[in-house]
């Protein structure tokens, strides 16, 4: 559980998080001013004043207790990680909620905010960009579904407000910092007028020759933390057979670094990761079907096995990764084809 929110008499004292962890960013008091930023400590065992325990289900379970100290009641209210945020839900009477409206982000297709909506479903905010990020149109305005413009805004949404507020999330994992113009990309920052890192990649020649490269392509590719490897972009391989495989990976831009040998072929991208296509499975039985017939390995370029998925997991069944073992297995190894022996 996470402690979200403390109320000592009128006093409001809300916590926030980094997305989906435990880990405290900030401490916030009832004006949103930060109190206390990193290093928060919390617990997860409400000892003080009630406590509201929100679970998947939107269930909600109720306790309170009296504080011996000042005899006075003081709330506390819990949240469960959830896999869903629809699977979290509020009950009752919120006094904070006067205090900060809820958006609704709309996306394209690699995730670039292009509209922001308020709980009325209106449209208070929207952009136009070019192709590789830089922001050509940005527009504070209440319209409708059908786009009229709504008069009078709603509380909290008027054009005062609206001037004082910024949407600066740009690509994924990017940040854009307006006095630059730059978008800051975890890492490093990222120049939208050129498509180009002006920061070197952390991890220098290991990721290709092009040290400032975002991605081959903005229209399908993301870079959340501006290091992402060719390897973990690739689709999943898994069932497909030897031909199609290669065939997917040349085209993705990586190239056969060991041509001479026909059982274990290592395919590289400049970026430093790479993809080994063991078409005959390994050489002894392992007593495992994944690595006694066909399969691939993906890797980053720091060395870390990927499941099919391109997330990293240690070395097992999840990264030997089965594709259609070829005709000739048999005669090659000894062993027949679906050995787990």
């Amino acid at each position: 559980m996470r402690l979200i929110e403390e109320r000592r008499g009128s006093a409001i004292i809300s916590y926030v998080y980094e997305p989906d962890s435990y880990a405290p960013l900030a401490r916030l008091d009832a004006d949103g001013e930060s109190t206390e930023q990193g290093g928060l400590e919390t617990t997860d065992d409400p000892v003080l004043g009630e406590s509201r325990e929100v679970d998947p289900t939107g269930g909600i379970q109720p306790t309170s207790q009296q504080s011996a100290a000042n005899d006075s009641l003081e709330a506390q209210y819990w949240q469960v990680l959830s896999p869903s945020p629809n699977a979290v839900r509020k009950t009752g009477t919120d006094d904070n909620a006067r205090l900060c409206n809820v958006y609704y982000f709309h996306t394209d297709q690699v995730g670039m905010p292009q509209e922001l909506a308020n709980a009325q479903g209106q449209v208070i905010w929207q952009a136009s960009y070019k192709t590789w990020g830089s922001t050509v149109s940005e527009e504070w305005e209440a319209k409708t579904l059908g786009g009229s413009v709504v008069h009078p805004l709603d509380e909290g949404d008027s054009p005062t407000a609206q001037d004082e507020r910024q949407q600066n999330l740009r690509f994924q994992g990017q940040y854009l910092d307006r006095e630059t113009g730059l978008h800051y990309n975890t890492f490093r920052y990222y120049d939208a007028d050129v498509g180009r890192f002006v920061c070197p990649d952390p991890i220098g020649l290991g990721g290709g020759t092009n040290l400032g490269s975002y991605s081959p392509n903005p229209i399908s590719w993301i870079d959340p933390l501006g290091w992402t490897c060719a390897a973990s972009t690739l689709p999943q391989l898994r069932g497909k057979s030897v031909a199609h495989v290669e065939k997917i990976l040349a085209k993705a831009g990586f190239r056969r670094a060991n041509p001479n040998n026909a059982s274990n072929r290592t395919w590289r991208h400049a970026d430093g990761s790479e993809v080994r296509v063991h078409q005959h499975g390994n050489a002894s039985p392992s007593g495992y079907k994944s690595g006694n017939n066909a399969h691939v390995h993906k890797q980053d370029s720091s060395g870390r096995q990927l499941n099919d998925r391109g997330k990293v997991r240690p070395v097992g069944d999840e990264t030997h990764i089965g594709i259609k073992n070829p005709s000739d297995l048999p005669v090659v190894r000894g062993r027949p084809h679906g050995d787990g022996s």
